[in-house]
């Protein structure tokens, strides 16, 4: 490993060191080490190490400890705990009291750490025959390879191959790549030179020209060899049974091997032993496998490559398709941001990846409080999902996970001018979503977007609606009346808030909030702000809107207003549909959002932007939207603020192509969900978007995606 230059002077600082120690048989000869060969050895790993994550490979180190449990687990892991550590130069020595009578050897012990080889090897093996050894409870059979591949192919091939058979073939391989492939010595020589005696050497002399053609093109050619071995518990059968079993077994894997490209074994006949140890990590510098030389690249691919996850483990548990199973942590940070595509046919599972995914995020590990989950879904998939965590929470907490059918009756009422409470005009977000949701009404079925004048026009309706609503000077705010709200007219009646004609549905608002109230101040508040009637009532009769636009386009807009007024009897009145503190929610739209014509996909369109409305909105809050709040709501808002921006948030969409592939609001939603993807992690939020075709979904979306699940593939980015 070293240059002579450094290998003279560490031999020399190793002699000089291991002269004033004593050889103590039993104990690590700790002055032996050589620091050269440390750096050496960091110098390989970092390049190794490097070149793996160059071609998108998932690898990391292991620490000492960590690669001698390994070793010891593959010699005895029926005598190895996984929580077994060795001690090695630097680990605490256990405190013992030696014995006074014993020799100066035997003192020392105490105090110099224990070799590898009784650390690695608590029992010692036992040859049961020519070709079989027995450790502890198990009898292994080695095999090695007398013919590589002809046809080199993936380890994937011969893993499935072994994997589909009746009865589990446990086995372990060891690969061992050298350089120096064609250093044959004097082979080609003689073979070029004997190539008339047989066939043989005539094919040997091609596979060396081949191979020299290849080192002058760049590619590597190492030395290669193969080692395998399986093995038979003898603590589950009797020892002669245990037998039978292995040599089954070992016929097993041989034919196994030789369907693999071609391939021939053969046991490891009369040292077993050393062929089982050349199956051991770390073991032996070199193997009893014929060599042979080979390109690197044929060699890199016949490896044991699998897929892997970055994570360890996790609150959901996925499998490859050859049974590996593979922990995956929602919202952890080895990932950039968190957002999820699910893309299978009809049947192909979707919804139940979904429903997993989603109890999964609720359920992973270092959570304090319930996250916040949304969900936009056709037809009652998620109600089982909603069912189980509610079922889970503690009693006075099961109101936090709600599932809601949406139905276009009174009773479903969502009025989508409602605002954070305290707050008499919306918020920039608040204003361009009901800035957008009302141009898609007044937009004509046959058209793509509304008139040029259209967004202005309602920009200002809205505005004015607000501001004549508003309980400030030249306001006239809603009168409270007492038979709208009995068991809210009773409390107030209670806490002595004087009432009177005058009375405003503000003035209650803020009476209530004062007296710690809040539920009931939002359910006041509710008749305080504007409604759809009021925006179109502006449009018909503001004497600044009738100056400014064109009597056709004042006219158009009122009227698709009333029209939708009439259409949607959930948009017509105050809120009634309450969500109130819960955080796990299940909005279905299957009844509200139809299918087959133009109309019906207007009417989808318009429940998908309401519920992304009522269920996402306030997920979007930022601090400096306090600034903009009444003063003595402020410090309500930021500690409400403040707690749902650390919480985890999800909102996921299931049927997602009801929304990107509806022409009505396509690109409204499209560039909604972009800026949610984009700015994703800011917010703490994960999104999920699971539909039939990965058509359905935005390019621009797909590029910032951090995992795919196919039907039968899950690539995490």
């Amino acid at each position: 490993m070293l240059p002579d230059s450094l290998r003279k002077s560490a031999l020399k600082a190793q002699a000089e060191s291991t002269a004033k120690t004593p050889t103590i048989p039993g104990c690590q000869q700790v002055s032996r080490a050589v620091t050269a060969l440390h750096d050496a050895h960091n110098g390989f790993l970092t390049g190794v190490l490097d070149a793996f994550r160059q071609a998108e490979l998932l690898v990391y180190a292991l620490t000492p400890h960590e690669a001698l449990r390994d070793i010891r687990i593959a010699v005895d892991p029926d005598f190895t705990s996984r929580e077994w550590r060795a001690l090695i130069p630097g680990d605490p020595l256990p405190m013992r009291l030696p014995d006074p009578d014993s020799g100066k050897n035997e003192l020392l012990r105490n105090v110099i750490y224990p070799d590898f080889k009784t650390q690695l090897w608590p029992r010692e093996g036992h040859m049961v025959s020519r070709s079989a050894i027995r450790i502890g409870g198990r009898i292994y059979g080695p095999l090695i390879m007398t013919l590589m591949p002809q046809t080199p192919r993936p380890f994937q091939d011969f893993f499935r191959v072994s994997a589909r058979r009746d009865e589990r073939l446990p086995y372990r391989m060891s690969f061992l790549l050298e350089y120096g492939g064609l250093n044959m010595g004097l082979k080609p020589v003689l073979a070029s030179i004997l190539s008339f005696t047989n066939s043989d050497n005539k094919r040997f002399n091609n596979a060396v020209e081949k191979l020299r053609a290849l080192d002058l093109e760049g590619v590597c050619c190492v030395k290669f060899r193969i080692c395998l071995c399986t093995w038979a518990c003898v603590r589950d059968m009797p020892e002669k049974e245990a037998h039978l079993l292995l040599r089954r077994r070992v016929a097993e894997l041989s034919k196994a091997v030789q369907g693999w490209g071609t391939s021939d074994v053969s046991e490891a006949v009369g040292d077993p032993l050393l062929g089982l140890t050349a199956t051991l990590p770390a073991m032996m510098p070199s193997s009893p496998s014929p060599v042979t030389a080979a390109p690197l690249t044929d060699a890199i691919g016949m490896l044991p490559f699998r897929p892997a996850s970055p994570w360890k483990e996790g609150s959901l548990l996925l499998r490859t398709q050859d049974g590996k199973l593979m922990p995956f942590a929602p919202n952890s940070s080895q990932q950039a941001a968190w957002i999820d595509l699910g893309v299978a046919p009809m049947g192909g599972g979707k919804s139940v990846f979904l429903n997993a995914l989603n109890f999964a995020f609720v359920t992973q590990a270092g959570l304090s409080r319930l996250p916040w989950v949304s969900i936009v879904d056709v037809g009652p998939s998620s109600s089982g999902l909603i069912t189980l965590l509610r079922e889970n929470l503690p009693e006075g907490k099961k109101h936090l996970a709600t599932y809601h059918r949406l139905r276009m009756t009174e009773d479903f009422s969502i009025n989508p001018f409602d605002l954070p409470l305290g707050n008499r005009i919306p918020l920039p977000s608040h204003k361009a979503f009901l800035v957008n949701l009302l141009s898609l009404l007044a937009t004509p079925l046959e058209a793509k977007a509304p008139a040029e004048a259209v967004p202005g026009l309602l920009r200002r309706a809205i505005e004015l609606a607000y501001t004549e609503l508003s309980d400030g000077n030249a306001c006239h705010p809603r009168i409270y009346h007492a038979n709208v709200q009995p068991e809210l007219h009773r409390m107030l009646l209670r806490e002595n808030i004087h009432l009177d004609a005058a009375t405003t549905w503000w003035e209650v608002v803020d009476a209530l909030f004062e007296r710690g109230f809040v539920h009931e101040a939002i359910q006041a508040q509710r008749y305080a702000v504007p409604l759809l009637a009021d925006v179109s009532n502006q449009i018909n009769q503001n004497t600044g809107i009738r100056n400014t636009y064109d009597e056709k386009t004042r006219h158009n807009v009122w009227r698709a207003i009333i029209d939708a007024i009439d259409d949607y009897v959930i948009l017509k009145g105050p809120t009634q549909f309450d969500l109130g503190d819960a955080q796990i929610v299940s909005l279905d739209l299957d009844e509200v959002a139809p299918r087959g014509g133009s109309t019906a996909d207007r009417q989808s369109a318009v429940m998908y932007m309401l519920a992304r409305h009522v269920l996402g909105s306030r997920f979007f809050l930022m601090p400096a939207d306090v600034e903009l709040m009444p003063e003595k709501y402020r410090a309500y808002h930021a500690e409400r603020i403040e707690a749902i921006r650390e919480d985890p948030k999800r909102l996921c969409y299931d049927e997602a192509h009801r929304v990107t592939q509806n022409l009505s609001v396509a690109d409204q939603l499209q560039a909604d969900m972009t800026t949610m993807a984009r700015e994703s992690r800011k917010w703490n939020l994960s999104i999920g978007l699971y539909t039939q075709s990965i058509d359905d979904i935005p390019p621009i979306i797909i590029e910032l995606a951090t995992m795919v699940v196919g039907a039968r593939t899950i690539r995490i980015l």
